[in-house]
């Protein structure tokens, strides 16, 4: 089942931080599409919630070095 949750990312602000953000998402299973939006530092995340859950989503994003808070 295809699910949706979106993420808070104060620190994105350059091609670098998006190619670091995709790189850790791409390598999580269940992930379908990733969007970044960096005038309203967000990242949403499309993924299969049989493979994945929102939890793995964030720590992934942490991991690459970013903080992710939930986006209203």
């Amino acid at each position: 089942m295809d699910r949706d949750v979106s993420y808070r990312v104060p620190e994105i602000h350059c091609e670098a931080c998006e190619r670091s953000i995709r790189g850790a998402l791409g390598k999580l299973e269940g992930v379908s599409e990733v969007e970044i939006d960096w005038d309203r530092r967000e990242v949403r995340v499309r993924y299969d919630g049989g493979k994945t859950d929102a939890s793995q989503v964030r720590e992934r994003i942490e991991r690459a070095g970013f903080d992710a808070e939930a986006a209203a």
